[in-house]
């Protein structure tokens, strides 16, 4: 029993919950296109009734189809209602390629956030759809750093729409592997942490596109799907983007690594503007048409850019100055510090060495005041109450009040180093913390605040 533990505030023991995979949540859904009826749909002529009325499928799926259209109905459910009301035995409905994207009002939590997107978003092309809007350019955020976090994608097989089979990699990442449900009870009545998948019984359970009849038969494809944040439409949940288009996905996935190889990050913004926006492109492709290799056109979901990526590499070059500015202040207070800026002369900061008490300074008992080009002491009025404060956020701005550095100020200055975030991880408020005290408690706090200003000056440039 001693070895026991009780939850903490940071989430760090276990729970029942672990047992389970982790899902991210999604609040809706973006289409890279539309469904329509099929051709046969349309021309069915078979005579039904309904209610007191005789009709035939195709009028009475028309009728349907465009009653979902206005409604908002997700594609999926408008296909099973159609389905089920003409008592059609295959699908009445077909996706279709088409330049823009598509939202459907009711397959979100909130509808409204459905009709937010299109009306921010929504454009009229002349040259491609005239007196329509449509949804052709898309700002996104992305919220993780890891492209398979934000694309997930597999090959996947289903049936009766269910997911018989599906892919996974070892944790080499070197073997992908056929998983599949059990299809005999194992003698439990319920499961816990659900059903445990079991590697597929042919070829050892090795997914090999070659020699999989599902994959050759149409059946399993590679799918994937995009998840996002559209810029500025509130909601906590995410939005995901389904696609089965290998060039779409090579494409978007090209997109995340040159990103990250540039900025260091997909995640987040730049400069307060979205990083990607979804487009789509018309591109000549290759399909296998009635057993042959054919080119055909195809609009192509993609990730563009509208950032300057060659002021990435310099805002980069200049946040690794600033930050080799500031250990080498730290490490050595009684070199000469100098602003550093890619592209500029190095400017030196005037220094100049302040009288130092031999007690200790500690926090709230004293403060610090630039005066004539001194930094001279002068006690407080009132000592802090309560000694057992640990809030580090109280100590930085503490801190930035001894220096005389605004926490806008600062904030550009550590955004430089750490990233827009760092002001949410506890450890990089330590960092910052810490030079900060080290500035103070070796006098040169006024340098210190040379260094933060010139972040400011050469961002308003």
């Amino acid at each position: 029993m001693k070895d026991l533990v009780k939850p903490d505030v940071f989430g760090t023991n276990r729970s029942p919950l672990d047992d389970f995979d982790a899902k991210l949540q999604t609040a809706g859904r973006l289409h890279p296109g539309i469904m329509v009826l099929t051709k046969a749909s349309l021309g069915d002529q078979t005579e039904i009734t309904v209610g007191k009325k005789k009709t035939t499928r195709s009028a009475y799926a028309q009728h349907l189809y465009q009653r979902s259209i206005d409604g908002g109905a997700g594609y999926q459910e408008s296909v099973k209602v159609i389905q089920e009301k003409c008592g059609f035995k295959k699908s009445p409905m077909i996706p279709v390629n088409v330049p823009y994207f598509s939202v459907r009002g009711r397959e979100f939590s909130n509808p409204a956030i459905a009709d937010s997107i299109f009306e921010k978003y929504a454009e009229v092309r002349q040259d491609i759809e005239p007196d329509t809007p449509r949804l052709y350019r898309i700002p996104i955020i992305l919220p993780f750093d890891n492209w398979l976090t934000v694309f997930p994608n597999d090959f996947t097989t289903y049936k009766a729409g269910k997911r018989t089979y599906w892919s996974e990699y070892d944790q080499s990442g070197e073997k992908r592997f056929c998983l599949t449900y059990p299809t005999e009870p194992d003698g439990r009545a319920r499961a816990w942490g659900g059903r445990k998948p079991m590697l597929r019984r042919e070829n050892d359970g090795i997914c090999d596109p070659n020699i999989c009849p599902q994959y050759q038969a149409g059946e399993c494809k590679l799918k994937a799907r995009l998840l996002f944040y559209v810029y500025q439409i509130p909601g906590a949940a995410l939005i995901d983007m389904p696609t089965t288009s290998l060039y779409g996905m090579s494409a978007i996935r090209s997109s995340m690594l040159m990103m990250q190889a540039i900025h260091g990050r997909i995640s987040g913004v730049f400069r307060s503007e979205p990083k990607f926006y979804l487009i789509k492109t018309l591109d000549r492709v290759s399909r296998v048409v009635n057993g042959k290799q054919t080119l055909v056109t195809q609009w192509i979901p993609k990730l563009e850019t509208a950032t300057d990526m060659t002021q990435m590499f310099v805002e980069q070059e200049q946040a690794e100055a600033l930050g080799q500015q500031a250990q080498a202040l730290l490490e050595d207070p009684g070199a000469q510090e100098r602003v550093i800026v890619p592209g500029d002369e190095p400017a030196p900061v005037p220094h100049t060495e302040s009288p130092q008490d031999d007690a200790p300074m500690f926090w709230g008992e004293e403060v610090l005041e630039r005066e004539t080009g001194e930094i001279k002491a002068r006690a407080v009025e009132e000592k802090v109450v309560n000694k057992q404060d640990t809030d580090l956020e109280d100590k930085v701005l503490k801190g930035l009040e001894i220096i005389g550095v605004s926490f806008a100020q600062f904030s550009a200055y550590a955004e430089t180093i750490w990233g827009k975030d760092w002001a949410d991880k506890p450890e990089v408020i330590q960092k910052a913390y810490e030079q900060i005290s080290t500035s103070i408690d070796s006098g040169k706090a006024d340098a210190f605040k040379e260094l933060v200003l010139a972040v400011k000056k050469e961002g308003g440039k």
